[in-house]
């Protein structure tokens, strides 16, 4: 799907499946978030997966913390991360 305010989707989803690429397995799901126990077991600590982590610096780096925010929403969707209709 081509949005019509997003005239760089070719070159933001190749930069951001190269990313996953290099993550990840394809072989395996990968995951938005990583966890950290703490305090013995009664909390933890969430933080982005690394490959979101770059994704979301890189996107910032290239558009802007706005508009780079506004792309990530939109590679999350045609990764299949969001339905269409909530994202």
């Amino acid at each position: 799907m081509i949005v019509q305010n997003w005239p760089t989707q070719q070159d933001d989803m190749a930069m951001a499946l190269e990313i996953l690429q290099r993550h990840g397995d394809k072989a395996q799901t990968t995951p938005l978030m990583s966890t950290k126990d703490t305090g013995n077991g009664e909390t933890m600590e969430f933080s982005p997966a690394p490959w979101l982590a770059e994704l979301v610096k890189n996107l910032i780096a290239r558009h802007g913390e706005q508009r780079g925010m506004e792309i990530l929403r939109l590679i999350l969707r045609e990764l299949g991360v969001f339905k269409r209709g909530n994202a």
